[in-house]
């Protein structure tokens, strides 16, 4: 078994804009993952509320990094 490690941190501003950061590491020099990183904003949409967030996280070896955009409605 071996040692692993997480953080992250998301700063908000007025529930309507967000930046966030993580990481995720070990000993091992076998870590294909690193810094994960995103942001995210909310919007009026007519009488629901549109959420669009964006995050990435580097991939070192093998692999281009990955990308994902995401859609939320909020009824």
């Amino acid at each position: 078994m071996r040692d692993e490690y997480r953080g992250g941190l998301e700063w908000l501003y007025r529930k309507d804009f967000a930046l966030r950061m993580g990481f995720t590491g070990s000993g091992s020099n076998n870590d294909i993952f690193g810094l994960a990183y995103g942001l995210g904003f909310g919007l009026p949409f007519g009488t629901t509320r549109l959420h669009v967030d964006y995050a990435g996280q580097t991939v070192s070896d093998f692999f281009d990094d990955v990308q994902t955009f995401s859609l939320k409605f909020l009824f």
